[in-house]
């Protein structure tokens, strides 16, 4: 989010009008970087605890399963 600030700044600043539209571009695409970072940051965490959380998991047998008698196969 830093260089995104930077970006706000510099098209406060700015005098001539293409360079505030290009610093202006420049905070939106840092922006959207940031965001997807955060989200993918947070998809990975989930992802990570769901696979510990499967992993302490007790494994259950096939007897276990409803439907599934192997006496009969």
């Amino acid at each position: 989010m830093a260089r995104a600030d930077e970006a706000a700044v510099e098209a406060s600043e700015a005098s001539l009008d293409n360079v505030k539209q290009r610093a202006l571009r420049s905070e939106a695409a840092w922006r959207n970087m940031a965001n997807l970072t955060m989200k993918m940051d947070k998809e990975r965490e989930k992802a990570r605890l769901e696979r510990e959380r499967l992993q302490t998991e007790p494994q259950g047998d096939d007897q276990s399963m409803p439907g599934h008698d192997l006496a009969k196969v």
